[in-house]
C-alpha cells in the first residue's frame, strides 16, 4: 500500500471511529508537510463526512521573514483550495522573557491560548493538529527522561476535548512520502533543525539510535501508548468512583489507606476539578500531598501550582483556589455587656466574671474563653476586627505575632478568620486564647472581664 493510501485510511478510520459526520473541523496549519497533508486529507473526505473545513495559522513571531513566508504560503494555499483562513499573531519571545519560560513552552502556551480563543469564536469547531506517531514517540521519550508517571507514558491523546489528532497512527516519514506522492506543496521550518530545542535533539539523535536498535520503534511506542491509555482510563475511573462514593468526612482516611495507584489519581482529579491543567502537578507534588494525607497531623495545608491550596482538616480534604482573603467580618464597635458578633458568637465585657448567675441565658460552659483586662489601659472606643497580616502585640513581656500564636494553637484557616481581635485606638488589647496586652497593674487599677463564646445561646 502506498504511503498516501495509508495516510488517507488512517484519517478515514479516525473520522469514523470518533463519529465526526457533519463536524466543523479547523486544521491547525503550520505550512509543514504534516499539516498540509492533513488539510489535503480533510478536503478529500469532506463530501463523504459532510465536513466544514477551515484553517488557522499561528504566527509565533520567532523566525522573522521565514515566519512571514509561512503565513503567506498558508494563506495562498487556502485561497487556492477555497478554504476559509484565519491567522493569529503572538509574540512568543516576549512571552518567554516575561514569564521566564523556554521558547518551546512559551510557544506551546501561546498556541493553545490562540486555539482556545478561536473556539470561543467558533463554539462548534474542533481543532485538528497534525501530530504523528513520531511526535508521540518523541513526547514519550522526553517525559521518561523527566520521570513521568503512567499518564505521561500514554503519550499524546488522540482526542482531548475539542482537539483532534488524526495522524497518531502514521509516522512523519509516511507523511512526507504521502506528500511527495500526491504533490502536496509545503514549507520547511528551519528551526526544526536547531539542536538547542530538546525535541529537535531527540528527533535528530535519539530516535535514529532507537530505530537502529529496533526497526519500527516508533510504531512500537504507538502501540504501547494505546495499551497504557486503556490501563490509565480504568484506574482513572476507579479513582473517580472512590471520590464519588466516599463521604467528605471520611475522605482523608479512605485516601490514606487506598492503594497508592488510586490515591495519586484521586489527588490529581481533585486538583483538576478546581484547576484544569493535566500537567500542572509533578510526581513529587502528588507524593507530598499523599504524605500529608497519611501523616498523624490533625490539620495541614499545602500550596500547589496555579494558586491551588490543599487543606486537610480532621477527615476532610479540600482543594481550592487560594485568593487574598477578605475580612471575615468588618470593624465592629463593642461596649460593656453582651456584644453579638458577626461570626455568630458573642463577646461579653463586664465588671464580673461570666457565670450562670450573671448570664443565665448564655451557655458559658461551652467554648468559653475568658481573661482579665486592666481598664486603665483601654483607650478611647473599643472595637473588634478580623486578623490582619502582620498583626502583633506585646503580651507576657514579649512581642507576639498572631500568625505564630494561631499556628501554635493549631487553628485551621477557617478558625483563624473568625476569631475576634479586640482593639482600641492604640492597637490590640486581647485575642481570645492568646493573652491580653501588657500593662502596669496597681492596686487602684480597675479590672474588666472579657469573655468570648463561639456559640451565644443554649
Amino acid at each position: 500500500m502506498r504511503a498516501s493510501d495509508r495516510v488517507r485510511a488512517a484519517l478515514d478510520v479516525f473520522l469514523a471511529e470518533n463519529r465526526l459526520q457533519g463536524a466543523e473541523i479547523t486544521c491547525a496549519l503550520s505550512g509543514g508537510a504534516d499539516s498540509m497533508t492533513l488539510l489535503d486529507g480533510l478536503l478529500e473526505l469532506r463530501s463523504q463526512y459532510a465536513l466544514t473545513v477551515r484553517a488557522l495559522h499561528i504566527h509565533h513571531g520567532i523566525r522573522g521573514e521565514e515566519a512571514d513566508r509561512d503565513a503567506s504560503f498558508c494563506r495562498s494555499e487556502c485561497a487556492r483550495a477555497g478554504v476559509p483562513f484565519e491567522m493569529r499573531r503572538v509574540d512568543v519571545p516576549a512571552l518567554a522573557q516575561r514569564e521566564r519560560l523556554s521558547m518551546e513552552t512559551a510557544a506551546r502556551n501561546a498556541r493553545y491560548a490562540c486555539f482556545e480563543a478561536y473556539c470561543e469564536a467558533y463554539p462548534d469547531a474542533y481543532i485538528a493538529t497534525a501530530h504523528t506517531a513520531t511526535d508521540n514517540a518523541e513526547t514519550v521519550l522526553f517525559r521518561i527522561a523527566r520521570g513521568t508517571a503512567l499518564r505521561g507514558l500514554c503519550g499524546i491523546p488522540a482526542v482531548r476535548g475539542r482537539y483532534l489528532r488524526p495522524f497518531l497512527s502514521v509516522t512523519s516519514e509516511e507523511i512526507r512520502e504521502a506528500a511527495k506522492e500526491k504533490g502536496i506543496p509545503y514549507v520547511v521550518d528551519s528551526s526544526n533543525r536547531d539542536p538547542a530545542y530538546s525535541r529537535n535533539y531527540i528527533r535528530a539523535s535519539v530516535m535514529p539510535a532507537l530505530e537502529s536498535l529496533h526497526a519500527g520503534a516508533v510504531k512500537s511506542i504507538a502501540c504501547m501508548t494505546q495499551t497504557l491509555t486503556e490501563d490509565e482510563s480504568y484506574l482513572q475511573e476507579q479513582a473517580r468512583l472512590l471520590l464519588e462514593q466516599t463521604p467528605r468526612t471520611e475522605l482523608r482516611a479512605v485516601l490514606a489507606s487506598a492503594p497508592s495507584a488510586l490515591a495519586r489519581r484521586a489527588v490529581r482529579l481533585m486538583y483538576e476539578q478546581v484547576q484544569r491543567s493535566s500537567d500542572a502537578l509533578t510526581n513529587r507534588q502528588v507524593i507530598s500531598a499523599i504524605e500529608i494525607l497519611r501523616s498523624p497531623r490533625k490539620w495541614a495545608s499545602m500550596s500547589l501550582p496555579a494558586g491551588v491550596q490543599m487543606t486537610v482538616s480532621d477527615g476532610e480534604v479540600v482543594f481550592a483556589v487560594h485568593r487574598a482573603e477578605e475580612p471575615s467580618f468588618p470593624v465592629t464597635p463593642v461596649h460593656m455587656g453582651i456584644n453579638e458578633l458577626p461570626t455568630g458568637g458573642c463577646l461579653i465585657i463586664s465588671q464580673e466574671p461570666a457565670s450562670p448567675v450573671a448570664y443565665p441565658q448564655m451557655n458559658i460552659y461551652r467554648n468559653l474563653i475568658q481573661s482579665t483586662i486592666i481598664f486603665d489601659t483601654m483607650i478611647d472606643t473599643w472595637f473588634i476586627r478580623a486578623k490582619r497580616d502582620g498583626d502583633a502585640y506585646r503580651s507576657g513581656g514579649m512581642t507576639r505575632k498572631l500568625k505564630k500564636l494561631f499556628s501554635d494553637r493549631k487553628l485551621s484557616p477557617a478558625q483563624r478568620r473568625t476569631i475576634p481581635v479586640l482593639c482600641d485606638s492604640s492597637g490590640i488589647l486581647w485575642v481570645p486564647g492568646c493573652g491580653v496586652r501588657d500593662c502596669e497593674n496597681t492596686d487602684d487599677s480597675k479590672k474588666l472581664y472579657v469573655c468570648y463564646l463561639t456559640e451565644a445561646t443554649k
